[in-house]
């Protein structure tokens, strides 16, 4: 299994929150590469467990 993970620069004269939002994006991207192996190696369907991470990330975003 190879997994990569992209470095993210800090913007010059970024904020806290600007930085924030790019860790999460970050994230999102990598739960997203990782849940896309994992259903290749597992022969699954992109079914239930796609909402499942939806809503995960939908909460995340609404702070609950």
């Amino acid at each position: 299994m190879v997994i990569s993970i992209e470095a993210i620069k800090k913007p010059a004269g970024a904020n806290k929150a600007q930085e924030l939002k790019a860790m999460e994006e970050a994230l999102k991207k990598a739960t997203e590469e990782a849940h896309k192996q994992r259903l290749e190696l597992t022969g699954e369907k992109d079914s239930t467990e796609a909402s499942s991470l939806t809503q995960a990330t939908t909460s995340s975003k609404s702070g609950l």
